[in-house]
């Protein structure tokens, strides 16, 4: 279980606080619908904690990966795919 941290610059880019990366900001930017998903879960704040986690615990809601793979081209590189089952309204 680890707790995330992220924030929200003033021109609306999203980036996850990782004191200890040692590379550059740029790839600690939240893209291609990772920001889309910060921005519902902060509800209008500039900054979202997030607890992450392999198993459950108490009120916790469950990200399913859907696949890995590119993310719309080869400049963003390799990422993943997931569904929020909850929010989507399916349980």
């Amino acid at each position: 279980m680890r707790n995330f941290k992220f924030y929200k610059e003033p021109n609306g880019e999203w980036f996850v606080d990782l004191p200890e990366w040692e590379g550059s900001k740029a790839d600690l930017q939240m893209v291609a619908g990772a920001d889309t998903f910060l921005e519902i879960l902060s509800q209008g704040e500039q900054t979202v904690n997030v607890i992450l986690s392999t198993t459950h615990f108490n009120d916790c809601e469950v990200l399913e990966m859907k696949y890995l793979g590119r993310i719309e081209g080869w400049e963003l590189g390799e990422g993943a795919w997931y569904e929020l089952k909850t929010y989507l309204g399916l349980e």
